[in-house]
């Protein structure tokens, strides 16, 4: 798999498509002759001036950093600054804006969490505070902690709502994470040593206590006052396809029947059924309206958020990313039509996204990334909804997503896309072999050759690489805007 070599590059892979554009997107960079980081333009112009050791990436209206004279290696020197480069919290603390590298709560709607190193008790170097991005709002230090909300640090946040729970001496309060204040505290048998805080979605949050094999011991519902849901008898359904129910779009929320032993979709905000139970299993339904359950007959469909069943008879379970589903070794629409008969041993690649209304397997453009490992080969490339190949797969050519890892695998941005190549293979595929990296359009032309050890994601009009040991940016055109030695000065 791809092995990012600058954390810089990293962090700007995940920037979600809805930045801020008002007052254009800002890039970090460094100067080479004093090797200082500040800001750029899209056109590579400086607009703060290398002025730190250290410069994170740019969320909303803030960005962290570390000052010139401080050592980028001591996080406990970070700050936050605004658009002119001035310090709105002083340097002085610890910052954690990603998780796994992926943004809490997203670039504009998310938070930093602060704290400083302590050895005065056991909470150590636990988040205690927060930076709001929206609103600038700085808590202070005044938590025990902040939650994760989730029992996966790398998804903590990913859809962060008004409220927020936090650690008050062993007693969990939700506070809104724009002025402070305190919305409610949950009852003190409710506590984080036994139970899962999952955050706000669209207007609902649970706490989850497990039991055993991970099966569901208890389960709250509660809205933004604290008020419990009663959901009439049924459970959270823990059982079925997918191991966690989360309350989706619309405030729905997928529950169990423990006596007719099926699954149905509970409307929070009616406080009463969307959908009766009546499937022998369920998943919960998509950010594009659909669900996949399985019928009594042990065959599968999918539902809107009505009720209907708008297709059936296939033969295991799909999910619909945008308006597409693979089903059966097809390409379905919602209707339930195969869109595209995929050649055997040939699968779509998800354009998979934390971020519900990103997920897709189909680009706008209306070009799939198609995939077949078997035995020993390994292969991936582009196809459009006719079923011809834009770039035809080749063995050990790879045409990946930006973001591997993280999640936030963004579908030719820009209408560019960044294409692995393995072009020297020593030991074992994965480890040894050397990769390069070139970006295309969407018409499968090449606007770079295969030259650069590295390749970002396209975010306006720049894409960070590495090359060489030079780091620096590329404008659509494919042209390299701006350069620095990575050897020597290296973003962390």
């Amino acid at each position: 798999m791809k092995k990012f070599l600058l954390t810089l590059l990293l962090c700007l892979l995940l920037l979600p498509a809805g930045l801020a554009e008002e007052e254009g997107r800002l890039y970090p960079a460094m100067d080479d002759a004093t090797g200082l980081w500040g800001y750029i333009d899209g056109n590579a112009q400086w607009v703060i001036a290398p002025q730190f050791s250290w410069a994170g990436e740019w969320r909303g209206g803030y960005a962290s950093a570390i000052p010139g004279d401080q050592d980028p290696e001591e996080f406990d020197h970070t700050g936050i600054i605004d658009r002119q480069g001035n310090w709105v919290l002083e340097p002085r603390y610890m910052i954690q804006g990603f998780f796994n590298y992926d943004p809490i709560g997203g670039l504009d709607g998310g938070l930093y969490l602060v704290w400083q190193e302590r050895e005065d008790d056991e909470r150590g170097s636990s988040p205690d505070g927060f930076f709001d991005v929206p609103s600038g709002f700085f808590s202070g230090l005044i938590y025990d902690s902040i939650l994760s909300g989730r029992d996966d640090d790398s998804s903590v946040y990913y859809e962060l709502d008004r409220l927020i729970p936090v650690d008050r001496g062993g007693r969990i309060a939700y506070v809104d994470r724009h002025t402070g204040e305190e919305a409610f505290t949950l009852p003190e048998n409710v506590n984080a040593d036994e139970y899962v805080y999952e955050n706000f979605r669209y207007g609902y949050a649970m706490a989850v206590r497990y039991a055993g094999e991970g099966g569901v011991a208890d389960a709250l519902v509660f809205n933004e006052e604290g008020t419990v849901q009663d959901l009439g008898g049924l459970e959270f359904a823990e059982g079925g396809h997918g191991l966690r129910g989360k309350v989706t779009a619309g405030g729905i929320l997928r529950v169990y029947d423990p006596e007719k032993e099926l699954y149905g979709y509970w409307d929070l905000n009616a406080g009463d059924f969307l959908i009766p139970p009546q499937f022998a299993g369920a998943e919960d339904f998509s950010a594009s309206g659909y669900a996949c359950v399985m019928l009594e007959d042990g065959t599968f469909g999918h539902i809107d958020q009505t009720g209907n069943m708008l297709a059936r008879g296939f033969s295991d379970w799909y999910e619909f990313w945008g308006e597409y589903a693979q089903a059966d070794g097809k390409l379905i629409d919602a209707a339930g039509n195969t869109v595209l008969q995929l050649p055997a041993g040939i699968g779509v690649w998800q354009q998979e996204s934390d971020w519900e209304d990103q997920k897709r397997l189909v680009s706008p453009e209306g070009l799939l990334g198609v995939y077949r490992h078997e035995d020993d080969f390994w292969g991936e490339g582009l196809m459009n909804l006719s079923g011809e190949w834009v770039l035809e797969m080749r063995d050990r050519q790879w045409v990946e997503a930006d973001v591997i890892y993280a999640g936030y695998e963004r579908f030719f941005p820009e209408g560019l896309q960044s294409v692995t190549r393995l072009t020297e293979v020593e030991g074992h595929v994965w480890e040894d072999s050397v990769w390069k990296y070139a970006w295309m359009n969407t018409a499968g032309e090449f606007i770079t050759d295969f030259v650069y050890d590295d390749a970002g994601v396209f975010l306006g009009a720049l894409a960070p690489f590495e090359r060489d040991g030079l780091a620096g940016y590329i404008d659509q055109n494919g042209r390299e805007v701006i350069l620095w030695h990575t050897e020597i000065h290296h973003n962390r």
